[in-house]
């Protein structure tokens, strides 16, 4: 927690509180913000200096030395000029400015495939989530109150002696199954909403002060 010995933190959690989530179309706009689509523009920038070194290094360097020379048999002065050219160096730097301008034609694909397999995996989440709030919806709003119901009506008549001990914990244990299918979906409707959260790396609308479920 990164705190100093003898602090009290308290840590509070509402599962059956759901966050709204954003339509479809809003969260696609948030991929723009993955990293692995940002890294797309920065490795284009990378390629481009490449290759632009590559045509840099594809230019012969050439050396001009300029002197004087002294003959001792006219006692005269000489002026020397001096011009030199490294050969294959044109040829020496072609791989390299092939290698950098297929890696920036590439570039494009491996963006858009990147792309297309995020939009997919988001879809996919944003379903899941969909159908996760629907089920949650459903237990919370009608399997709860009917398994509650239920174990109500089956303690009263097991108290009147019309149901056995086995009914009873049969009602029983059928409210404790839904309750606990509830709470597994609530779950797993968290898990799903951080997971686009993460994916798009935006935090998505919260209620700030949310009410508790009974």
């Amino acid at each position: 927690w990164g705190g100093q010995p003898g602090y009290n933190a308290h840590a509070t959690a509402i599962l059956y509180e759901l966050p709204p989530s954003d339509s479809f179309e809003s969260l696609m706009k948030g991929l723009e913000e993955n990293p692995d689509v940002l890294r797309f523009a920065s490795q284009q920038r990378v390629y481009e200096a490449q290759l632009r070194l590559a045509r840099a290094r594809s230019v012969p360097d050439l050396s001009l030395g300029a002197g004087i020379r002294r003959n001792q048999g006219t006692r005269g002065q000489s002026f020397l000029l001096s011009l030199s050219v490294p050969l294959g160096t044109a040829s020496r730097s072609k791989p390299f400015e092939r290698e950098a301008r297929a890696q920036l034609n590439q570039l494009p694909y491996e963006e858009s495939a990147t792309r297309a397999a995020l939009s997919a995996t988001l879809f996919d989440l944003h379903q899941q989530l969909q159908t996760a709030e629907n089920n949650f919806t459903l237990l919370r709003g009608t399997a709860v109150p009917m398994a509650e119901q239920a174990a109500k009506q089956t303690e009263a008549g097991f108290n009147t002696g019309r149901f056995s001990l086995l009914d009873l914990n049969t009602a029983q244990k059928r409210l404790l199954e839904v309750r606990q299918h509830a709470t597994a979906t609530a779950a797993a409707y968290h898990q799903l909403f951080l997971e686009i959260e993460r994916l798009t790396g935006h935090s998505l609308g919260r209620n700030a002060n949310p009410t508790p479920y009974e």
